[in-house]
């Protein structure tokens, strides 16, 4: 079993970015009818990078980057920072996420059962974690 206090996860809204890149220009030939697409690259923001590095930290700390293998329960408790109205499971993939590259975990496909609850108030948020290898 594993147990992790981390910050307050950020929303997916705010988690991943994505950004517009000139296409490239094959000489003057092109034609007007071969409009060329400009491609998207999806990234992590910078809020999305600091929650990754901190969830490395909290996770090192507790030596809980066992890189567990088998069939996993997690529990969450999701403590928000202030009485806004918010959708809890807009933070759960960016957990999972930062959980598999902290190396808890091999993958979040793993997961076979997900526990999500809302905690009271606390100023700056968190997020409790609780991991469980199932049995059988």
């Amino acid at each position: 079993m594993i147990e992790l206090t981390l910050p307050l996860p950020p929303s997916m809204n705010s988690y991943w970015r994505s950004a517009t890149t000139k296409p490239k220009q094959f000489g003057s030939r092109m034609r007007l009818a071969q409009k060329p697409m400009s491609p998207i690259t999806v990234y992590i923001s910078d809020k999305g990078q600091k929650f990754r590095t901190e969830v490395i930290a909290a996770v090192l700390q507790a030596r809980a980057n066992k890189k567990l293998t088998g069939r996993l329960q997690v529990d969450l408790m999701i403590y928000p920072a202030d009485k806004r109205v918010q959708d809890i499971d807009n933070r759960i993939k960016a957990t999972l996420d930062a959980l598999t590259h902290a190396g808890v975990y091999a993958d979040d496909s793993q997961i076979d059962r997900l526990i999500v609850c809302r905690g009271e108030i606390i100023k700056g948020g968190q997020c409790r974690v609780l991991i469980t290898e199932l049995v059988g």
